[in-house]
Parts: C-alpha cells; structure tokens; sequence
C-alpha cells in the first residue's frame, strides 16, 4: 500500500511541474499515467513526450522509467544508488540541457523529482546535474508556484568550474618561447 501512495505522489508531483492534471485511466503503472495525463491535458503533449522522433519517445520512456525505480529506491534509503545514478546522469549532461531533444520534457520533470528528495549536498557534487536542476527547477517553478525551490550554497559557483586555468608547466613554455631570441618569428 505505501508503495502505491508514493507512487501516487510522485505521478502527482511530475504532472504538477509541467501543469497538467492527472487523467482519469484504468493504468496502473505510474509511467503510463503520466503519459495519458499528458496527452489528454496537454497544450504540447507531443514536445513533452519527446516529439514525433520515435527515438526520442524511446529515450523519453527509458529516463521515466529510470526516475521511478531509483525514486523507489532512495525512498528505501538507498543513497548508495543515489550516488551511481548522480554519476551517470553527470556523465549524460556533460553536454546536454535537457534529457531529451532541447527542450523540457517528461524525462526532465520526471528525474527532477527523483532528485527534489536528495539533499542539497549530493547534487552540487555533480556540476553537471546542479547546472542542470537549478535550470529545471525555476522553469517548472511556472507551472507550480507552490514548488520548493533548492537554495543552491553562495559558495557555489557552477560558472567556475568551466573557467580554464593554464597549467604551470605551459605557462613556463610560453614565457620561455616569447622570451627567447625570435626577433623575426611568431610564436603561438
């Protein structure tokens, strides 16, 4: 039974951060009832979904199926699998906005509420989906004003960590190269 109420809330809380209400269906499985609600309700139900790319919809399908099972797992107090999962989904946004195509979708909705019940301190390991859950939390912040943003620490820059700092050893090269006898030559 507590099983079926968290999966409740959890269906009620992705369709709340994209503004959709719950449709009324004989589904059971939480994923489906996203999907459903989404369709019937939706201004946009195809771009939530993952377009008309059937690819796309797979990928859609794949990341809301990730955020269930590993929402059921940290709910039973894995954080261990919390830890993997952050990796892998840092690895995943390295160099992407979103999950899914370039826009917000379902996945995203999905995963930020998987990752809303971590605290604060396992998502800014990962610059990556810190980046990515501050981005994602503000946009479904429109949809759902009662939506409990995470406060990031002041400490925290996430710019910083993609500012290039040049190694000693090439600093020492290039001051060598430009100092060095090459009256006629450029150096680069």
């Amino acid at each position: 039974f507590w099983k079926y109420q968290l999966m409740d809330s959890f269906v009620a809380k992705v369709l709340s951060c994209l503004g959709v209400p719950k449709a009324l269906t004989d589904a059971s499985e939480p994923g489906t009832i996203i999907k459903v609600s989404v369709e019937s309700a939706s201004t946009f139900p195809s771009i939530l979904l993952g377009g008309s790319d059937a690819t796309s919809q797979a990928e859609v399908s794949m990341w809301l199926s990730f955020a269930i099972k590993n929402f059921i797992d940290l709910e039973k107090g894995g954080l261990q699998l919390l830890s993997e999962a952050m990796k892998n989904l840092d690895s995943v946004l390295l160099t992407k906005s979103y999950f899914v195509g370039h826009k917000y979708t379902v996945a995203d909705a999905a995963i930020y509420n998987y990752l809303a019940g971590a605290q604060i301190e396992n998502i800014i390991t990962f610059t990556n989906v810190a980046r990515w859950f501050d981005n994602i939390q503000h946009i479904f912040r429109k949809f759902d004003k009662n939506l409990e943003l995470k406060s990031f620490p002041k400490k925290t820059n996430l710019i910083s960590c993609f500012q290039f700092t040049p190694s000693t050893t090439s600093s020492a090269s290039a001051t060598n190269a430009v100092t060095s006898d090459t009256k006629d030559k450029v150096v680069v």
